[in-house]
């Protein structure tokens, strides 16, 4: 009898673990997000700007207006960005302006 309540406890105990386990793992993965560096950032930015200069380099004022759209925008979201300060924001609008 006490075999029996020895075995029935330690297949709870493996069931409780892996259950466990499986939650900690689930966590996890949801908990992961896209991780992205300053550098990740600011190429996205880059991308954009050469995007908008390739789409419109026919038409040289609507680029220049798009541009400055864009711009704003950019300076913006560095501006308000916790991972960018103002000098460094206002070092990457120049040069994303000179583009």
């Amino acid at each position: 009898m006490i075999e029996i309540t020895v075995i029935i406890f330690i297949l709870i105990s493996l069931a409780l673990l892996v259950l466990i386990y499986k939650q900690i793992n689930r966590t996890k993965n949801r908990g992961k997000t896209e991780v992205r560096t300053k550098q990740d950032i600011i190429d996205g930015y880059e991308k954009l700007i050469l995007d908008v200069i390739e789409n419109n380099k026919d038409d040289k004022k609507l680029m220049i207006e798009k541009k400055t759209q864009i711009l704003k925008v950019v300076s913006k979201d560095l501006h308000n960005n916790i991972y960018f300060d103002d000098d460094e924001a206002k070092y990457i609008i120049s040069k994303l302006a000179e583009l």
